[in-house]
């Protein structure tokens, strides 16, 4: 056996989580290129290579040249995954401006902006005067000064300006049409004017949207402005309505991770419904004759699902929800829940889901912050058990706000690069402001949220949204 045959042996436990890596690589390389490989050759080389890696498996007894077929295999996989997800949404771009002119389309999203009664529309089943179907954008995404009180699910006919994607400002910048192209948007404008409902939701309607939006109104009817963009943020995912300033004061703080719906917010919600459920089963006298806490892990998994949708399942979440689903499950089977393996899974469900996630600023904040995590604390587990072995609560405080500390301190060093390059800032406050801020949204303003939207189908979600508020 060689040095490097051998060094892949001893690293075998651990050769899971470069898949994703390779994976992610082969994604990369895709999105580099400035022509479109053929399908078919694509295609055709991951069959080809599954091909050889089994044929590989089965005939060589070497450990290296099993990897290196795997390794090539995952490659391919990657690129051909995010071909495919290039063809599964493709959507006509407009080519240029044209307006004013009607629009028939259905809304699929209502959106509160900061000014008003403003409203952002997601409008689908699009029908444009004199356009042809085939160049007809699937989505398009308007202003409506005004709102005459638009439901989702509706058809209707408006009059609006249609304006093409912009291309990225700068070389390197932020591309705004690849991110609406894989969202089915084609087009953005405004609308000049309301004409008329051309139908109402169908009964059969079915989407999470009317209920975001009910949750939405209550907000609105119970708190004003600034308070209800934050806590439509912090229940919703919904960060339209919210003030610049109040934007960029938690930017240069370095809370802006409070305002995105991600890890902290879920598993807030998950943990609280299933620490309770746990504790109402135990009172209830079920832990003597029941698995009451795999029961609980079952309905926090629920729970964090469901916030998942009323959050709109953004990359962020999406991982959270897989690391928490594989939580729970170890819990379920006895296992030990948090491993660097759970975060490799979620990364590789998250980009053969939507290989255009690695692009995204959020995807690789998000899991470079929970890579670095779990590595560190990982390292330190036994140092911090140690410090609190025999310890009472002054020893539990301390050890809690080092905590907090320790883990704003690795999540910022982990995220700073990517925060510098894309937004070219760097959060200099966000260990303090976390110290004060983390405490206060896990045990105060996210509990009341959860309570908020239990009590909200009775009517009684007033006193806890104004604790939000708060």
């Amino acid at each position: 056996m060689n040095f490097f045959t051998n060094q892949f042996y001893l690293q075998r436990e651990r050769l899971f989580l470069w898949a994703p890596v390779i994976f992610a690589c082969g994604i990369g390389l895709y999105f580099a290129l400035s022509f479109e490989p053929q399908f078919r050759v694509i295609g055709g080389s991951l069959i080809l290579l599954a091909g050889l890696a089994a044929y590989t498996i089965r005939r060589f007894e070497s450990y290296g040249y099993r990897i290196f077929m795997l390794a090539l295999l995952i490659f391919c996989a990657g690129l051909a995954a995010a071909q495919f997800r290039v063809h599964m949404v493709h959507t006509p771009l407009l080519a240029k401006e044209i307006g004013p002119i009607t629009v028939t389309a259905r809304v699929l999203e209502v959106e509160s902006l900061e000014s008003g009664d403003d409203k952002r529309l997601l409008l689908g089943d699009v029908v444009i005067e004199d356009v042809a179907p085939e160049d007809t954008p699937r989505k398009i995404r308007l202003r409506l000064r005004k709102d005459p009180g638009l439901l989702v699910g509706q058809r209707v006919e408006l009059l609006a300006q249609l304006m093409p994607l912009s291309p990225p400002s700068i070389p390197g910048g932020f591309d705004f049409q690849r991110h609406f192209y894989f969202q089915g948007i084609g087009a953005v404008g405004f609308v000049y004017k309301f004409i008329r409902v051309v139908e109402e939701p169908q009964p059969g309607w079915l989407s999470i949207e009317p209920l975001r939006q009910s949750i939405l109104h209550s907000i609105e009817r119970s708190l004003s402005p600034p308070q209800s963009g934050i806590v439509s943020a912090l229940m919703i995912n919904e960060t339209s309505a919210i003030a610049e300033a109040d934007h960029e004061a938690m930017r240069v703080s370095g809370l802006a991770h409070m305002l995105s719906i991600s890890g902290m917010h879920v598993v807030i919600v998950a943990g609280g419904v299933f620490f309770a459920v746990r504790l109402l089963m135990a009172f209830a006298g079920l832990a003597l004759r029941h698995p009451i806490k795999k029961y609980a892990a079952v309905l926090g998994f629920c729970a964090a699902f469901f916030y998942m949708l009323l959050a709109g399942s953004n990359f962020p979440v999406q991982r959270s929800v897989l690391m928490t689903g594989v939580v729970f499950l170890a819990i379920i089977f006895d296992r030990f829940p948090f491993s660097l393996r759970l975060v490799a899974f979620s990364a590789l469900v998250v980009l053969a889901i939507a290989p255009d996630a690695l692009l995204s600023p959020s995807f690789q904040m998000s899991f470079a912050a929970v890579t670095a995590l779990i590595w560190s604390y990982e390292t330190l587990r036994g140092r911090f058990a140690g410090f609190l072995e025999g310890g009472g609560w002054i020893r539990k405080a301390v050890l809690y706000v080092g905590g907090i500390a320790t883990t704003s301190l690795i999540a910022s060093l982990a995220t700073a690069p990517f925060g510098i390059y894309h937004f070219h800032t760097f959060g200099v406050y966000s260990i303090p402001a976390n110290l004060m801020g983390v405490p206060v949204l896990s045990f105060i303003v996210m509990p009341a949220g959860v309570l908020a939207l239990m009590a909200m189908p009775l009517g009684l979600e007033y006193w806890p949204l104004q604790v939000m508020g708060w």
